[in-house]
């Protein structure tokens, strides 16, 4: 998850920061990948999560990746969602369990 992760924000972070990191919660562990990419617009955050769900259909990738990152998020019972801000950039955010 976290490969993808860093994948999609290099591919849409020509210039700027990308950090990633996690911090420990009560009983699961928070992790994230922030970037000041292009941003997501709202109406595609949406519907980023699912199959073929991409921001821009001229950029290589099938559109899957999103939505496998949440299916095995949560398999393992934790949760996926972002946050975004056009040109300004995104942080995708996702828990697991601390069990795993």
């Amino acid at each position: 998850m976290i490969s993808n992760l860093l994948s999609n924000a290099t591919k849409f972070t020509i210039k700027g920061e990308i950090h990633f990191g996690c911090q420990e919660k009560e009983d699961f562990v928070e992790f994230y990948v922030k970037d000041s990419g292009i941003g997501i617009p709202a109406q595609k955050a949406a519907t980023i999560f699912e199959r073929f769900g991409k921001i821009n259909n001229f950029v290589q990738g099938t559109g899957l990746g999103l939505a496998l990152c949440r299916m095995l998020v949560e398999r393992m019972g934790g949760r996926i969602w972002l946050r975004s801000q056009e040109k300004k950039g995104t942080t995708f955010y996702f828990t697991l369990p601390k069990a795993y």
